[in-house]
């Protein structure tokens, strides 16, 4: 039997009683480098408390992840992927525009969403919030994929894995 829940917040209780190792897709990239990291800690007994406090030190991104999605799903009742683009682009990933149908995060959400990731810990971008509107792939003069000058490689890219929209990111989606 495979136990598995996406909802990291949820990922302790299951660990400790149902052994759970794997956790489907969802907003991992909020959380940076810290969800794998954080499943093996929590996976063994001697780590245990190491994960917890890796989980405890993530709770800013939790609390601004539940006041900007719920509304959005609980209105729309659509995923909130520009929410969750943002939160990854602040981590390293690409930014950049999204396939309709979806909402657009605005300058409060982005603003409370960035400020978690730093009270977390998290390294994040320094590039104001307007650069994540052109921080994708963009096309130059021969119609090739380049990156937006200034802007560092996404993650994918450094990883070798080219532009974030063709293949998997760190968390498997």
């Amino acid at each position: 039997m495979v136990v598995t829940d996406p909802m990291e917040s949820n990922a302790p209780i299951w660990i400790r009683h149902y052994g759970m190792k794997f956790m489907g897709t969802s907003n991992y990239e909020a959380f940076g480098p810290r969800i794998p990291r954080m499943l093996k800690l929590l996976g063994q007994p001697d780590t245990w408390d190491a994960g917890m406090a890796l989980y405890w030190r993530s709770t800013p991104i939790r609390k601004a992840n539940s006041a900007t999605v719920s509304p959005v799903v609980g209105a729309t009742g659509m995923v909130p992927r520009s929410i969750w683009k943002y939160q990854g682009w602040l981590n390293g990933f690409n930014g950049g525009p999204l396939r309709a149908p979806l909402g657009r995060i605005n300058a409060a959400q982005m603003g409370m969403i960035r400020k978690a990731a730093v009270d977390a810990g998290l390294p994040v971008t320094d590039d104001p919030d307007e650069a994540f509107w052109s921080a994708g792939i963009r096309s130059d003069r021969a119609g090739a994929a380049a990156a937006v000058p200034g802007r560092r490689p996404c993650r994918c890219a450094r990883l070798g894995r080219g532009d974030a929209g063709g293949g998997p990111s760190l968390s498997g989606r």
